[in-house]
């Protein structure tokens, strides 16, 4: 005799095991959805990045030029340079980090260069009156004859030796820790420093990364 009672076991069995089977298919298929949503909009907001990382550098560009024609000292209240420097902050805000300013092959190349890293190999500090800032300061200018200038600009001219020495070594790529050893400072005081020139250059506290890049883009 045919026990009907085992068949609609066993299809009960079977629609249940069909409803969990659709359920995973659905949830597959809302999660492909969801991954493919997310892909979509960080790489449009990649390229609406690399689009306003593209005209901010333009903008910069061309006011660093404007600032180029103003005979700048650091004790100079020149309302234009008031002006430029809110100008070209404003432009540097625009960059998210996402781009590589490459320290320029002269200051690669360069004796002051090895020597630094002579001195990094060593774990030696550099006492302030060494000749070495006076050549490294002279490298960097040679590549970027306008580094100087744009510093005393974005600072109004309220940047100590300290902080435009740490400047001229970010502009030369050189690491946090490499610079406590040439400022026979500990990793701490240097992060401080650090966060002290950013907070001088650009108004406000930001990641080290995109300030140390703001500051190789000078």
């Amino acid at each position: 005799m045919y026990n009907y009672k085992l068949h609609d076991v066993a299809r009960q069995k079977a629609e249940k095991s069909k409803g969990r089977i659709q359920s995973w298919l659905v949830c597959a298929i809302v999660l492909i959805l969801i991954a493919s949503l997310i892909i979509l909009y960080l790489k449009n907001r990649n390229q609406k990045n690399l689009l306003q990382l593209h005209i901010a550098l333009e903008t910069i560009d061309k006011l660093k030029n404007d600032i180029d024609s103003i005979d700048y000292k650091a004790e100079d209240s020149n309302l234009d340079v008031k002006v430029l420097r809110e100008k070209l902050l404003a432009n540097i805000g625009k960059l998210d980090g996402s781009t590589r300013i490459d320290v320029p092959i002269s200051i690669l190349q360069s004796q002051v260069y090895t020597t630094l890293q002579d001195y990094i190999y060593q774990k030696k500090g550099i006492s302030d009156n060494n000749d070495i800032w006076t050549e490294l300061e002279t490298v960097v200018l040679s590549s970027s004859p306008n580094f100087k200038k744009y510093v005393l600009a974005l600072s109004n001219g309220s940047i100590s030796s300290s902080d435009y020495r740490t400047a001229l070594l970010i502009k030369c790529n050189i690491s946090p820790t490499n610079m406590s050893y040439l400022f026979h400072l500990t990793r701490t005081s240097i992060n401080s420093r650090r966060t002290s020139l950013s907070k001088k250059l650009f108004g406000e506290l930001m990641n080290p990364k995109l300030s140390d890049e703001l500051i190789r883009s000078l």
